[in-house]
């Protein structure tokens, strides 16, 4: 029946595996193929050879989960269900992840799946986790996933623990320090290894290999670190800071981790030669985003990762979004080979579908580089888009592959002017052309004004948040809503009427009216909660299900945390309730009630 499916879905005998690296926070210059003088990676140079170098290429997005839900999906920024990172707290000692993609929604890899691939994914996810469930890759086309799920925790390359699809796996003589006894790449590239050698002969497989490598902290393994100690570079120490590990060598180390991930990439080439099937399987090489600044103890003027660009990681700049990209496709590369067309990381997602000859192009926002591929000129290359929610806000596009817009401050009523470069002529950015043409200031805010509106408030530039708002601000009476981890800025509101339910994620941030039930783990980060008569806020959330945050609690209004009793509620939760803005820190002017799992926390001027 496999076989079968395989011919009408591809019709050949034996469809084309596919193996799709996807380096983190790489820059353009990082590899010695794309011109690094410091930085050896021998497996990449050689795939380079072997197909084709887009010298133009982009990323989806400046910043880690909305690349990869663009590169899975088919869609830009403008429409990709993931905007920008999210954050979720720990939860029992494990890092919980980041919002999920809704559920249902259709990748690469489910495509593939259905087509009678094996599919397995290695290194970081970013895209759900412990905190939302439903975001497991296991939900997006994945028969097995190892690495993190939390790309908080592959801030770390020397873990405790890995996840291993539906488990968690220690990691003897790892504590996340500097050093430790197993380096999570090579683990996660293990795994893959022996994931590769159970498949079938006679079955294709896609192999994603998202890499949590150079992203820091500055962690490699020590021989590497020593091979380029060895090359005598002026290499001052870093002294640790903003949450990074101190590092002796920060320069060595850095070089260490590139020249690390490309080992391993030659540990898969290898093993898919020994199977016989290096001549049929389709190798992609790019990054999620251009390379970062200087934190960390990176050094990126010294190794020249965005040479000749402005900005970099979190930015709009051509330095946040310029990537290295290399396709090999047996019978389409032509060896060697590279091209200046503009493409994009979203565009891989029909590529990849064009080349084994399934259904599904057309359906995202990009297109496929088959005919690139293959000597030809694209029939079309859409214009791009990204928009970024740190920082300000962020917006740019790109018309006719040579007019780069790019607009700061969206987050406020009155955001920056718009600049204009021309890239061809100016990649590094300095000439500011907009005022010279009101042509194209037009062109771009059409551009801009095709978004469509996504559900989180604060992943929508100001313009658009009222829409945004509209739609979430109301629970009615009678209506019951399930959401995962809410993040809300300050002036975002949601009035509870009926029930938002969600015991296992927290809200962050925002402005909250509960008349109706409004349960979650914890409330955080300047959250303000005013539970009114008949209201109800349950909250599950461990020690401190009330981190910064502010309950009013009006007469009539019930507060309960689950899984205390009156003599264990911490005076600081208290605190954190007011009667007429007075902290009730020693029950003063609340009554706490035992419950069976919990204590009901009401006024104690209350009927």
């Amino acid at each position: 029946m496999l076989q079968l499916l395989l011919a009408l879905c591809v019709g050949a005998e034996s469809p084309p595996n596919v193996l799709l690296i996807f380096a983190d926070d790489l820059g353009r210059h990082d590899l010695g193929c794309t011109g690094s003088t410091r930085i050896e990676t021998p497996h990449l140079d050689a795939l380079a050879k072997e197909g084709m170098q887009f010298t133009r290429a982009y990323s989806s997005a400046c910043v880690c989960a909305p690349s990869r839900a663009c590169l899975l999906t088919g869609k830009s920024l403008a429409t990709s269900p993931i905007r920008d990172n999210g954050e979720l707290p720990k939860m029992d000692g494990r890092f919980a992840g980041q919002r999920a993609m809704p559920e249902g929604t259709p990748t690469l890899a489910t495509k593939l799946q259905q087509a009678g691939y094996a599919t397995g994914a290695f290194g970081k996810w970013g895209l759900g986790g412990v905190g939302e469930p439903q975001g497991h890759p296991k939900y997006f086309g994945f028969d097995r996933f190892y690495g993190y799920l939390c790309q908080y925790h592959a801030h770390n390359l020397f873990p405790r623990y890995l996840d291993a699809h539906d488990e968690m796996v220690m990691l003897p003589g790892n504590d996340r320090s500097l050093l430790g006894e197993i380096w999570g790449p090579d683990a996660i590239c293990e795994d893959a290894l022996g994931w590769l050698d159970a498949i079938p002969d006679d079955q294709p497989w896609f192999m994603y290999v998202p890499t949590i490598v150079p992203h820091l902290a500055l962690q490699a393994p020590p021989d590497l670190i020593s091979y380029y100690n060895d090359k005598g570079w002026d290499d001052p120490a870093y002294e640790g800071g903003r949450g990074y590990l101190p590092h002796p060598t920060p320069r060595a180390a850095y070089a260490a981790m590139v020249t690390g991930m490309d080992r391993n990439i030659g540990r898969l080439f290898a093993a898919i030669k020994a199977r016989d099937e290096w001549d049929n399987t389709i190798v992609i090489f790019t990054s999620d985003n251009g390379a970062t600044f200087e934190l960390g103890g990176f050094d990126p003027e010294f190794f020249g990762s965005n040479r000749g660009l402005r900005g970099h990681k979190v930015q709009l700049y051509e330095g946040g979004l310029r990537v290295p990209m290399i396709v090999r496709a047996p019978g389409a590369t032509r060896a060697g080979s590279s091209g200046d067309t503009v493409v994009v990381g979203y565009d891989l997602h029909d590529t990849i579908l064009d080349l084994v000859d399934l259904p599904g192009t057309g359906e995202g926002d990009g297109v496929s580089l088959k005919p690139l591929l293959v000597g030809e000129d694209l029939p079309t290359r859409p214009d791009l888009y990204w928009e970024h929610h740190a920082g300000g806000g962020w917006e740019a596009g790109l018309l006719d592959q040579q007019w780069k817009g790019v607009r700061r401050g969206t987050h406020r009523a009155m955001p920056n002017a718009l600049e204009i470069f021309d890239i061809v002529a100016d990649p590094g950015e300095t000439t500011d052309l907009a005022k010279d043409r009101p042509d194209l200031v037009a062109r771009f805010e059409s551009l801009f004004a095709q978004r469509t509106v996504v559900s989180l408030p604060s992943w929508n530039p100001y313009r658009d948040r009222e829409i945004a708002l509209a739609s979430q601000r109301i629970i009615p009476r009678g209506e019951v809503v399930q959401m995962g981890m809410l993040q809300l800025a300050p002036d975002e509101s949601i009035d509870v009427q009926g029930t938002l339910d969600g015991l296992n994620a927290g809200l962050v941030g925002g402005q909250l009216s509960v008349s109706g039930i409004l349960r979650r783990r914890f409330l955080s980060q300047g959250t303000v909660c005013t539970v009114k008569a008949g209201g109800r806020l349950e909250l599950s959330g461990g020690n401190v299900p009330l981190n910064n945050a502010v309950v009013h609690l009006e007469m009539g209004g019930q507060v309960v945390f689950l899984g205390f009793t009156p003599e264990t509620l911490p005076r600081h939760q208290l605190a954190s309730i007011r009667i007429n803005g007075t902290p009730s820190t020693n029950q003063d002017g609340v009554r706490v009630t035992a419950l069976r799992r919990g204590v009901m926390v009401t006024r104690s001027d209350s009927e």
